[in-house]
């Protein structure tokens, strides 16, 4: 067990000691949870905590009675773009983002249901209306709501959960049209819904170890919406509102990692996340209208 103890010490030094080693998800929020993201965003094997419904609802199998947790993430998305030849550059409007969560388990014996509603995947970020990229982008949206119901059982030191979960998605993007001595501008607005299948498993391996996996299937979310555009009155009828189309695909988020108790007081946890965004290269924002450019 001395062992144990040193390896997980080990793993918490080189990452509190390597940061530069950490990279940004996509657009994938891993913060679920106060808890969780006081660690790094580590979950996985985090009994006791009920975003569990999350992170890991096979830990919610054998608490007896109602586990619950209501809340919001406050967070700030900011980018800082220049130009290559350094004549320019811009920071992107602070805004404070607030995704909410919630979740809710029973469990009797050794079975238990529940559900998770949070926002796994979302961002938005919003340029000076002036800046020198806004014929790219002024203004951009994405949430995920996600609604993941399960069941749970536990035998012995193994516990298992499963069940399907339900997305509804938004998009907004808005950016100027170069109209060479003036500027137009459109704004587009699409949503979807879809499903996937998600499942977890744990394993109390001693009183103090504690080790599990979970994963969330990957899934393509088709999206309709409409494009409104605002054209200078020299150029009316170049451009008009209209049905637009797109396809948003979601990776598969796949998680395992251990928890170990040095003390009543005291918890090392380490999780390795792995998320597959190998399946999202590009969105094509196709439009009704044939003569209307599609835009990648």
């Amino acid at each position: 067990m001395r062992m144990i103890a040193q390896v997980f010490t080990l793993i918490s030094v080189v990452m509190i000691a390597a940061p530069e080693r950490a990279r940004a998800g996509g657009f994938a929020l891993s913060e679920q949870s106060t808890l969780a993201a006081g660690t790094g965003g580590a979950g996985v094997a985090r009994a006791g905590d009920a975003a569990a419904a999350w992170y890991n609802p096979a830990l919610l199998a054998g608490s007896p009675g109602w586990t619950t947790g209501l809340g919001v993430m406050a967070l700030s998305p900011q980018i800082h773009a220049k130009s290559i030849d350094g004549g320019w550059q811009e920071k992107s409007v602070a805004a404070v983002k607030t995704p909410p969560h919630l979740y809710a388990s029973y469990a009797v014996g050794s079975a238990a249901i529940g559900v998770s509603g949070n926002v796994p995947f979302g961002s938005g970020i919003e340029w000076p209306d002036a800046w020198e990229g806004q014929f790219e982008a002024l203004r951009s949206a994405i949430s995920v709501y996600r609604v993941s119901p399960f069941g749970a059982y536990r035998i012995g030191r193994v516990s298992v959960a499963a069940g399907p979960y339900f997305d509804v998605a938004t998009l907004e993007t808005e950016r100027a049209l170069n109209f060479v001595d003036t500027a137009g501008l459109v704004n587009i607005g699409v949503q979807g819904d879809g499903f996937g299948l998600h499942a977890a498993t744990a394993f109390q391996a001693t009183d103090a170890l504690l080790v599990g996996a979970a994963y969330k299937s990957r899934h393509s979310i088709a999206m309709e919406g409409w494009a409104d555009f605002v054209t200078p009155g020299a150029f009316d009828g170049t451009a008009h509102g209209q049905g637009v189309a797109t396809t948003l695909n979601l990776p598969d988020l796949i998680t395992v990692g251990g928890s170990y108790a040095l003390s009543p007081v005291v918890l090392r946890l380490a999780d390795v996340a792995v998320a597959t965004w190998s399946v999202y290269d590009d969105m094509l924002i196709d439009f009704e209208d044939e003569e209307t450019t599609d835009v990648t």
